[in-house]
């Protein structure tokens, strides 16, 4: 698998947004509820690491590509 750039920027801001809300969402529905807790936090770091890297290993694999060259 190749890295190369596959989102385009309004993706990585909506992954950004997405991850950061599901950590504040993750934080205080976790005090409540654990396993919500830990459902969320399993998804929160891929989206945020997705928006940094610009890089979206799934849709390496389905030859997607949004990113403009």
């Amino acid at each position: 698998m190749k890295f190369e750039y596959n989102l385009s920027i309004s993706e990585v801001i909506g992954h950004h947004i997405a991850g950061m809300l599901l950590g504040i969402i993750g934080g205080f529905l976790g005090y409540y509820v654990m396993p919500v807790f830990f459902v969320i936090s399993a998804f929160t770091p891929v989206l945020i690491l997705t928006a940094i890297l610009g890089w979206n290993p799934l849709y390496s694999l389905l030859k997607i590509n949004h990113a403009s060259h």
